[in-house]
């Protein structure tokens, strides 16, 4: 995706915000490519994400209430303090990403990837959590300390299913 295009739908995405929905339209991130991006501190609540490659990109600080995602790369991303409150992410690849401090409050994570990722410090209250079962038995240590990270996180309350 070009720069220009970028700015341009973060600005309409951003007035859409601002105006209630009013004015301005809602960011639609279909197969863009954003590897290396700065997004920090962006609001893109209620964005969609399809096949959006974020690979590597700083988002700390970034709001994403109520977006979805769906076959999102997120490996590598710098996504400290991120909000996905509400959030539906499903096959989402957070490998080796630091996320650390983010509020996945009542989010959804369907067949999500976080061998690597460090989770330390985030909010997990009331989300629901689904791992890929394949992905555990591919690294059975990795499932345990994620698994032993999400119960130590503060406030956590979740569902941890084992699909195939």
């Amino acid at each position: 995706m070009k720069n220009s295009e970028l700015q341009k739908m973060l600005k309409a995405h951003k007035l859409w915000i601002d105006s209630n929905k009013k004015q301005g339209e809602p960011a639609d991130f279909c197969e863009a490519d954003l590897r290396e991006v700065g997004l920090r501190e962006v609001d893109l609540s209620e964005a969609n994400f399809f096949k959006t490659n974020f690979r590597g990109c700083d988002l700390r600080g970034s709001g994403f209430y109520k977006a979805n995602f769906y076959k999102v790369n997120l490996s590598g991303c710098d996504l400290r303090g991120s909000d996905f409150y509400k959030t539906k992410l499903c096959e989402v690849d957070f490998r080796g990403s630091d996320i650390r401090e983010a509020s996945f409050c009542e989010a959804e994570l369907c067949e999500v990837d976080l061998r690597g990722s460090d989770i330390r410090g985030s909010d997990f209250y009331k989300a629901k959590v689904w791992l890929r079962e394949n992905w555990i038995h591919e690294d059975r240590s990795h499932y345990s300390r994620i698994q032993y990270l999400l119960s130590q996180t503060s406030r956590i309350r979740y569902l941890l299913s084992q699909t195939s």
